[in-house]
């Protein structure tokens, strides 16, 4: 079980997840799991995360809430106690 978990809430955001997920890889932390929660975005979101994943990476996607919506949902995804 990872010891922290890192949650990427985005919506329209698939020019930013690149780059978002590489700075996560390159923390020294390697004990980890990336939630990303895809808030109703229209634009390549869901097909940049797969282009990025071997299958460490869980993506949600739910209708837009919100930032803290985001957030509460990908916690309520997490493995981490």
């Amino acid at each position: 079980m990872p010891t922290v978990s890192v949650i990427i809430p985005t919506c329209n955001g698939a020019g930013l997840l690149r780059n978002t997920v590489k700075s996560i890889l390159a923390q020294t932390l390697q004990d980890f799991e990336v939630i990303i929660v895809d808030e109703g975005s229209e634009d390549r979101s869901r097909e940049r995360v797969k282009s990025l994943s071997d299958g460490w990476i869980r993506y949600f996607f739910k209708a837009n809430g919100g930032a803290a919506s985001a957030w509460n949902f990908g916690l309520s995804k997490a493995t981490v106690d």
